[in-house]
C-alpha cells in the first residue's frame, strides 16, 4: 500500500486550507446557508457547545494561520492539541463569564462541555480565580498553536521596533 509522500510544508498547506474551509462551513451553518447537514450540525453544536459554538470557527482560523507559519517537522500534532486546548478552555471561560447573565440559561453559554469543564473550578475556587485560570490556559494554548513565546519587545513585520528608528551608520569615504 503506497502513501503519499508529501513535504511537511505541503501537509501544513493542506491543513491550513482545510481548517479555513471548515471555519467558513461552521459560520455558514450558523447562518442556515449550509444545507440540511449544516443545519443539523449547527443545532447539535449549539446543544453541546452553547454560544461557544462560535469559538470553533475562531479556533479553526487560528489553526489555519498557524499552519501557514513555516516550522520544523512533527509540530502539526502540537498545533492540533493546542487548538483543542484553546477550544475547551474557551468554552469554560465563556461559561464562567456569561453563566449569570440575564436571558442565558444555565449551561447554555459554554454549552454542556463548558458547563462541566468550569463546574469543578467554580465549586473549588470562585468566579474570578476560575476566570484567571481559564484565561491563562487559553494563553498557553495560543502559545502552543503558534509555537511562539511572549516577549516584551515589540516588533513590526518581524523586526524589533527599535531597529526601525535607529539611524544606520554612514560610511565616510577616506
Amino acid at each position: 500500500k503506497k502513501r503519499l509522500d508529501l513535504k511537511d510544508e505541503t501537509k501544513q498547506g493542506v491543513l491550513a486550507v482545510m481548517s479555513f474551509v471548515l471555519a467558513i462551513f461552521f459560520v455558514l451553518a450558523s447562518a442556515e446557508m449550509a444545507g440540511g447537514g449544516g443545519r443539523a450540525l449547527y443545532r447539535a453544536g449549539l446543544a453541546i457547545f452553547g454560544y461557544g459554538y462560535f469559538l470553533f470557527p475562531v479556533g479553526l482560523i487560528l489553526l489555519s494561520i498557524s499552519f501557514l507559519k513555516p516550522t520544523r517537522p512533527n509540530i502539526i500534532g502540537n498545533r492540533l492539541i493546542g487548538g483543542l486546548i484553546f477550544f475547551i478552555s474557551s468554552l469554560g471561560l465563556v461559561n464562567i463569564i456569561f453563566r449569570n447573565q440575564s436571558g442565558v440559561p444555565a449551561g447554555e453559554a459554554g454549552g454542556t462541555i463548558g458547563y462541566f469543564i468550569s463546574l469543578p473550578f467554580l465549586k473549588l475556587f470562585d468566579v474570578y480565580t476560575s476566570a484567571v485560570f481559564f484565561t491563562a490556559v487559553l494563553a498557553i494554548a495560543i502559545l502552543i498553536v503558534f509555537d511562539t513565546t511572549f516577549t516584551l519587545e515589540w516588533s513590526l513585520f518581524g523586526r524589533p521596533v527599535g531597529r526601525w528608528f535607529k539611524k544606520k551608520k554612514e560610511i565616510t569615504p577616506m
